[in-house]
């Protein structure tokens, strides 16, 4: 399973594109979490029985979408993991959030067995997230299509191969997703191969079934840079920020730097079911106790601890939507030391109990 934490390594490079990417994702992820908890709450409190509906669907598709972003979030290790299994989670999460709503099916065939190292996974993940996405905009735009996704090998080459029944596209045109998937073929070691007929569109990856593309990013500090670095941060960055929005990260007198803040909050989200203490987590941001809980509140706007709890119940409410664990085992999990004291600290949060929640999240 691939983890959700972006490596030391690609972190503490100090290069551009991870930094970016490293900053725009975990904003993405709050902002995931903050959206989620505040629709529950307005829903908790309004008497409509239309608006609760409403925000009930806007609560369900949030937690889906956050449940697709977690998964194409860089990985924490290189270790080998099942490319199927993966991409069947995947496909699973985009079903849920972009397909089904607009009547889109989605088949993945597992051929062959492929065992890959994560960073490459990940990048075979946002392809093949790309691709499903492009098809259901550009060749299913009315919905009721079908998509298809295929992974075998070939002669020492994996083959992923991505089509659907849609209208042809009658120009072609390369927009910065394809130069997204390019970049990302490339850095596996292989190239993308496109064909459009009257039956639909076929976009083939091919890559070596060992070799390169196994680093997250390539230690690098400026130019020349990692192509699908470059590409994914440009990608963000016209997906998640205003023009000007975003600016290089810079560092300012008498704040936490970047790396440090980063080892931080990756620490406390792989570390929610944990004891967190304020003493751990200066230490591994290696810096003072007094200095880090100073540094921390006025870079995140809470105090370590508020952050902490916050985590922790936004955590609980997308296990609670989820409905795969009882009651009693996510507040466990949330470092409750009783399903009574969780309950009321949802409840003084969300206006609710969890029960309530889960069979009306809106």
């Amino acid at each position: 399973m691939l983890n959700d934490r972006l490596t030391p390594t690609a972190l503490e490079s100090g290069s551009e594109p991870s930094l970016y990417m490293a900053e725009l994702l975990h904003r993405v992820t709050n902002e995931y979490h903050s959206a989620i908890a505040l629709a529950s709450v307005t829903a908790s409190r309004t008497s409509s029985s239309e608006a609760k509906a409403v925000l009930e669907t806007v609560i369900q598709h949030l937690v889906r979408l956050a449940a697709v972003h977690r998964l194409l979030l860089p990985p924490a290790g290189e270790e080998s993991i099942d490319l199927g299994d993966y991409l069947a989670r995947l496909c699973q999460a985009k079903l849920a959030a972009e397909l089904e709503r607009h009547r889109t099916t989605l088949h993945l065939s597992v051929e062959s067995p492929v065992v890959l190292e994560q960073p490459r996974c990940w990048r075979v993940g946002l392809i093949v997230s790309e691709l499903i996405t492009n098809a259901a905009r550009h060749s299913l735009p009315s919905g009721n299509g079908k998509i298809f996704i295929s992974i075998g090998t070939s002669g020492g080459q994996v083959v992923c191969r991505v089509n659907d029944n849609g209208t042809v596209v009658a120009a072609f045109r390369p927009g910065l997703g394809t130069r997204l998937v390019n970049a990302l073929a490339i850095e596996l070691g292989g190239h993308v191969e496109r064909q459009f007929s009257e039956n639909g569109a076929t976009i083939t990856v091919t890559f070596p079934a060992h070799g390169a593309g196994s680093a997250l990013f390539p230690r690098r500090f400026g130019p020349p840079r990692s192509p699908s670095s470059s590409a994914l941060v440009a990608h963000l960055r016209q997906k998640y920020c205003d023009r000007g929005a975003c600016k290089s990260p810079q560092r300012q007198p008498h704040r936490i730097d970047h790396a440090r803040l980063r080892r931080a909050l990756d620490h406390i989200s792989a570390n929610l079911d944990k004891k967190i203490t304020l003493a751990q987590l200066a230490q591994v941001a290696g810096v003072s106790l007094f200095h880090f809980a100073r540094t921390f509140t006025r870079a995140m706007g809470v105090s370590p601890s508020r952050y902490v709890s916050r985590l922790r119940l936004e955590s609980a409410m997308t296990e609670i939507v989820a409905g795969r664990l009882p009651l009693a085992q996510i507040a466990f999990n949330a470092r409750f030391s009783s399903q009574a004291s969780f309950t009321r600290a949802f409840r003084r949060a969300t206006g609710t109990t969890p029960g309530e929640y889960r069979t009306h999240p809106g």
